[in-house]
């Protein structure tokens, strides 16, 4: 189950947003429209699935620990806000490509920190941020995070002189509001009452 989870959370989503990126590109609007139909269906089993397993997770730990899921909650509202908003502004494409890309950065954060547990503790990087009080693993997951939407922001800069107002909201929602919702959800026993409830 938590296999399949992963493959929807991270693979489904890339798939399907790289496809739609090669539709636009090819003026393949009508299948891109489509298409948009079904990546909502999958965006909707992401979350659903996603949560689940995270409850089930979270189960036999919640009374110790009730902010064990804050990070992966911060990661699934923050992808369901940006795909949704998303979908409304359809019709604006600068906003639109830009939320739904940024739907897309977001729901690859666990993979990224699964990646970064690979940056060895010692050498040239963990001597880098030495200073850090966050182990080198972290902070590089966190620079490889805010890479990919610092990029957006730049290529902004770059083509349009300033940022697009919907990166701006998108860099907000992930940076500030699904964190605040996540920390609001685990600090006031909303989560733990839900992961109570599925298991």
């Amino acid at each position: 189950y938590i296999s399949v989870t992963g493959v929807q959370t991270c693979a489904l989503p890339i798939l399907i947003a790289f496809t739609q990126t090669c539709l636009v590109a090819a003026h393949r609007t009508r299948v891109h429209r489509q298409l948009g139909i079904a990546g909502l269906a999958v965006a909707a089993a992401v979350v659903a699935t996603g949560v689940l397993t995270l409850a089930r997770r979270d189960a036999p730990v919640i009374d110790n620990d009730p902010q064990a899921a804050f990070g992966l909650l911060v990661t699934m509202i923050g992808f369901s806000i940006c795909i949704v908003t998303g979908m409304l502004l359809r019709k604006r494409p600068a906003t639109h490509k830009r939320l739904m890309l940024m739907a897309s950065f977001s729901i690859i954060v666990p993979a990224i920190d699964r990646l970064a547990g690979w940056v060895p503790s010692d050498g040239f990087f963990a001597e880098l941020v030495a200073g850090i009080s966050k182990p080198p693993q972290e902070v590089a997951a966190l620079v490889a995070t805010a890479s990919l939407f610092l990029a957006i922001l730049i290529h902004d800069i770059f083509s349009h002189k300033r940022p697009n107002r919907a990166t701006i909201v998108g860099i907000l929602v992930v940076y500030v509001i699904a964190p605040g919702i996540s920390l609001a959800l685990t600090s006031t026993g909303a989560w733990a009452a839900l992961v109570r409830m599925v298991a």
